[in-house]
């Protein structure tokens, strides 16, 4: 088994008019691992963003979530593990800034992560 813990930090694109309606996951090679159940087309993952502002400022105010699972693949073979985000607007998530990049006051930066760790039996 695998314990995963994840740490993200960005904001979203202007053209996701509706931030709250993502949800961020983990793909085991490729494949959405750990989501909750799908009914209908709702983007289903493991954790929702924290939307920080409730206006459109996809400026300054970064968004970020922090999650951990589990994962127990039927597999001895090597195995790759990617923090994704699943929106239902097509746009862009910047990693790690705002999506204003400058360097003055008001714009902030942060750090994203993924730790897995195999926990033997």
């Amino acid at each position: 088994s695998f314990y995963i813990r994840a740490r993200v930090t960005g904001e979203f694109n202007p053209t996701v008019s509706n931030p709250w309606q993502s949800v961020f996951a983990i793909k085991r090679n490729g494949t959405v691992v750990g989501a909750a159940p799908q009914p209908g087309s709702v983007p289903c993952g493991v954790h929702m963003p924290a939307i920080t502002y409730y206006a459109d400022d996809a400026n300054s105010t970064t968004e970020n979530s922090f999650f951990d699972m589990w994962d127990s693949p039927a597999t001895l073979s090597a195995v790759t593990y990617q923090l994704c985000i699943i929106c239902s607007d097509n746009g862009t998530y910047y990693i790690n800034r705002c999506v204003n990049a400058s360097t003055t006051g008001g714009y902030e930066r942060g750090t994203s992560s993924i730790t897995v760790m195999e926990i033997g039996a």
